[in-house]
């Protein structure tokens, strides 16, 4: 009987234990899924901005070419 309850009390404890860490999973995982959408965004913002150094590039050299003829 006391090993039944020595047993059970393992079992609960474990049990939380188990709960404890798939809740610090599922907060990892959130703060991942943010992470990730953070980055795609700035992935966008980097290719925006390239885009925008480009047209920037062409500008200067045409204001470049109409300077010198």
């Amino acid at each position: 009987m006391a090993e039944r309850d020595i047993l059970g009390t393992q079992l609960i404890r474990r049990n939380d234990e188990s709960a404890l860490l798939y809740e610090k999973i599922k907060i990892q995982q959130n703060i991942l899924a943010k992470g990730e959408a953070e980055y795609r965004e700035r992935l966008l913002d980097i290719a925006l901005l390239n885009s925008k150094v480009r047209d920037l590039q062409r500008q200067a050299l045409i204001i470049y070419n109409k300077v010198l003829f």
